[in-house]
């Protein structure tokens, strides 16, 4: 009877350590930062653009993501429907994936009819008392930077609320490495926050499509510079 109480714990004490599930979020998107800076100062370029930057604005409010979790692994992806348009299909196919394990932190995109493998720049926290339920979870908030080599930091301030009631390191959009699940995330004009939380088992995750690998610092440059082209 002892030995049978010691399995039947042992189990549940593996099953509530077991820490896998799906985090689904909206984004309430703002105009993108490029198209923001044009229409602050250049009003003729920006009538030439903005039927495209609108459009763009609507399309990412209107894409809703979901964070998969396995423990270490997590996969942050579109969640594609059936009844998505052919444009729609197109841009969530070219928003990328972004994976994290132990050992490996990236972003996959294919861009310009070639695949990236975007190593991504480890954030730098600064925990705050702040405070406040997401979801029925206990989340603090905390502000972030990141450095890349050679650079100064970041110009655009991450803050993030995040429960360690659910201690993954886990979050959209590339932003992690907080000692929790991140449930709310502002990086630049993306604003996500989750809607829909479920502890549940998930099938493996797979890393997205090996491509050419290249820091975010630099593939960063190199949109900038094909966009300016």
């Amino acid at each position: 009877m002892k030995l049978l109480k010691y399995f039947l714990l042992l189990f549940l004490f593996n099953f509530s350590s077991a820490q896998e599930g799906s985090v689904q979020y909206r984004n309430d998107a703002e105009l993108d930062l490029y198209f923001q800076e044009i229409k602050d100062n250049d009003s003729i370029e920006w009538e030439r653009v903005k039927e495209f930057g609108n459009l763009k604005l609507k399309i990412d409010k209107s894409i809703r993501h979901k964070l998969f979790f396995k423990n270490e692994k997590a996969l942050f992806k579109p969640i594609l429907n059936e009844n998505d348009d052919y444009l729609l299909k197109l841009l969530k196919d070219k928003s990328g994936h972004f994976y994290k394990d132990n050992a490996e932190n990236y972003f996959f995109v294919n861009k310009r009819f070639k695949n990236f493998n975007v190593q991504l720049v480890p954030i730098e926290w600064e925990i705050t008392s702040d405070s406040k339920q997401i979801l029925g979870y206990e989340c603090l908030k905390a502000y972030g930077n990141k450095n890349h080599e050679g650079t100064h930091k970041s110009f655009s301030r991450i803050e993030a609320w995040f429960t360690n009631e659910i201690e993954l390191s886990h979050g959209p959009y590339g932003i992690n490495g907080l000692p929790g699940l991140i449930l709310e995330a502002h990086k630049g004009s993306y604003h996500f926050y989750a809607e829909v939380l479920k502890i549940e088992l998930q099938e493996s995750i797979s890393k997205p499509t090996k491509g050419e690998i290249i820091t975010e610092f630099n593939f960063n440059k190199l949109m900038q510079s094909s966009v300016k082209q």
